[in-house]
């Protein structure tokens, strides 16, 4: 090291600049693509090529030192000072050629990411790993491929890969995270097809997309957010999950590795429960979590709950430090909690005052002092209103599990007649519009949800079972409780066009026109009510004699 800086002393002011300059061009003809210390690798061995004196390369090097470069840069250096002694030493013996190109080709472990738009919703990307696969793609604007990104893998329940990016497309442009969502994932499919999907849209993303591999996260909507935890579950890469409107995909589910876990449901979700007892059991089980509620039904959550939960991330990698601390971002948190807190104090919703600490305490704890947030919590949980109320929700919520298993017996229970049915909806729905407790409501309406839920479950396995008689039992059920859904008139039409079949097999041309008329019907009654799945309408396999009718292209046209 002494006979390295006594020959650094020695070389002259003016041939050290002339190395650099050489080494400045080679850099600058180098193509950008690379990295920047991949370039000066380059430029490196390719001003040894040109044959420079062992000492004068030494210099050369010696320069480089002297801009400071950071830690990786002096590492490659060093590196580069073996080559250049051995390129010297071979050049007094021999006079091979070569040049910047044979080194740029022999960098093959170089990954070259695709140029995609940014700033802008890619509806469908074709799968390179499966062709017969495609996703929607968000890069934000700031994109680009010579830093690492965050990424957010999405799955819905319909395989509507451009609706859930669509929903957190804002968030995800201010904070700087990659959207990749499934075209394919969907309700009805099996887990492990289900996650094979998934898979192959991972690899295929990580081989083209500058993704940070730290920061993977998977995310989704109902039957989506089960894929999303069922690969956390079973991937080591999943640094954590937002389950939207569903947890995990058995309520008995063994975990073996640990990861952040965000649950977010609506106020009306007949899935809270489900979320509400996920979240006890990730805390038992020393998981970092949390669950967020917005006020709405089984959705992908509105745009303020999706910042809430990028925001989340944000926090939890700072914790990590695998980002840098933002004070700016830190401050926004704050200031939003404090302004939840002063509205629910002015009502005296001591409930949501006492979760808006419990969520502020969560996302800072190990980034800042949050101990007088932990004792303005403390004061409120020793408030005896607070405690009444507390006690109250917590009633009203074994209440609503146990009316669940009722209507659960009762929906298999052929005992239980139309009318019996009706009465108990109708008793349901008198109390709600009534109600004016905000805990009892939302109790009634997720109750009233979840038979909906029931009702569709039920109808569509009798109906791709071929047993009318059930099928027809539950679809009354179905209207009685959610007249005004789309996916009731869907199934309706199902149901005539089967009844139309079984005409028709019998020979009563008659009756099977008329059922078939019906089916036509309902259907324009569901694109009426909001049914917009063209892909479904088309593959639906019990529709097959409608789509021999003028009437049914005429309905395609419509959507």
């Amino acid at each position: 090291m002494q006979f390295f800086h006594a020959k650094v002393a020695m070389e002259s002011q003016n041939t050290r600049r002339i190395y650099y300059h050489k080494f400045a061009e080679l850099y600058a003809c180098t193509p950008k693509r690379f990295s920047t210390q991949e370039r000066k690798f380059f430029a490196v061995s390719a001003l040894a090529k040109r044959n420079a004196s062992a000492h004068k390369c030494v210099n050369f090097l010696r320069s480089l030192l002297e801009i400071k470069l950071l830690l990786f840069n002096t590492l490659v250096i060093l590196f580069c000072i073996a080559i250049l002694f051995t390129r010297c030493s071979q050049q007094s013996n021999t006079n091979k050629k070569g040049t910047l190109s044979d080194t740029l080709a022999k960098k093959t472990f170089i990954i070259e990411y695709e140029n995609f738009e940014t700033g802008k919703i890619i509806d469908s990307v074709i799968c390179k790993t499966e062709p017969s696969q495609s996703f929607t793609l968000f890069l934000p604007p700031s994109y680009s491929a010579m830093k690492k990104w965050p990424v957010l893998f999405l799955f819905d329940a319909h395989a509507r890969g451009k609706l859930a990016v669509e929903k957190f497309k804002d968030a995800a442009e201010n904070l700087g995270y990659i959207l990749i969502a499934s075209n394919n994932s969907k309700n009805g499919l099996s887990l492990e097809t289900s996650a094979l999907i998934a898979n192959n849209l991972i690899g295929d993303g990580e081989k083209r997309i500058a993704i940070d591999k730290n920061r993977i996260y998977a995310c989704g909507f109902s039957g989506g957010a089960r894929v999303a935890a069922y690969l956390a579950i079973n991937r080591n890469d999943i640094k954590g999950v937002i389950g939207c409107g569903a947890g995990f995909p058995s309520q008995q589910q063994q975990v073996f590795r640990k990861f952040d876990y965000l649950g977010i449901a609506g106020k009306e979700d007949f899935n809270l429960l489900e979320l509400q007892e996920l979240a006890q059991s990730l805390e038992n089980n020393k998981f970092r979590h949390l669950l967020l509620t917005f006020y709405g039904k089984h959705d992908w959550p509105p745009p303020e709950t999706v910042q809430d939960a990028f925001l989340w991330l944000e926090c939890k990698a700072i914790k990590d430090k695998l980002i840098p601390q933002n004070d700016t971002l830190i401050t926004e948190i704050i200031n939003s909690f404090q302004s939840r807190i002063k509205t629910a104090k002015k009502i005296n919703n001591y409930i949501d005052e006492a979760d808006c600490y419990r969520m502020l305490i969560n996302y800072l704890d190990g980034i800042m002092d949050i101990s007088s947030y932990q004792e303005e919590l403390t004061k409120l949980e020793q408030n005896e209103k607070y405690q009444e109320r507390q006690e109250h929700e917590n009633k009203i919520f074994a209440e609503e599990k146990s009316e669940q298993k009722r209507f659960f017996d009762a929906f298999v229970n052929t005992t239980y007649t139309i009318d019996w049915w009706k009465k108990e909806v109708e008793q349901i729905n008198k109390r709600n519009k009534k109600e004016k407790d905000k805990i009892k409501f939302f109790a009634d309406k997720r109750l009233l949800n979840y038979l909906s839920l029931l009702a569709y479950t039920h109808s569509e396995n009798a109906l791709n079972s071929g047993q009318i008689g059930y099928a027809g039992r539950f679809l009354e059920i179905y209207y009685l409780v959610d007249p005004e859904n789309p996916d009731c008139s869907f199934l309706w039409a199902c149901f005539h066009t089967l009844k139309g079949d079984s005409a028709f097999a019998a020979g009563d041309t008659a009756a099977s026109t008329d059922e078939y008329d019906k089916a036509f019907g309902v259907l324009q009654n569901a694109i009426k009510l909001g049914f917009n799945d063209i892909e479904r309408l088309k593959e639906e396999p019990i529709l097959q004699k409608l789509k021999n009718d003028n009437r049914f292209d005429s309905i395609v046209r419509l959507l």
